[in-house]
């Protein structure tokens, strides 16, 4: 489901970030129970990230890694 996959990316990047997407996919691999990221599942989970920064909700820093907007890296 996409609200909670949305739910499950926020959270993690709440929690964990900043943080790398390659990072960001793993975590969500266990929970979601998924053996391996194929290119697909990876895809989902990217355009879910693009949609989140639209939305002003994460946004996306250099190298891959991504945050919570106006949070400060420590």
């Amino acid at each position: 489901n996409r609200v909670v996959l949305e739910e499950d990316i926020l959270t993690t990047v709440i929690l964990e970030g900043p943080m790398h997407k390659d990072l960001l996919v793993e975590r969500l691999r266990r929970p979601w129970e998924v053996k391996r990221m194929s290119a697909r599942v990876r895809e989902a989970v990217e355009e879910v990230v693009r949609t989140l920064e639209v939305q002003g909700k994460l946004e996306e820093r250099p190298k891959g890694y991504i945050q919570v907007p106006g949070r400060a890296v420590a």
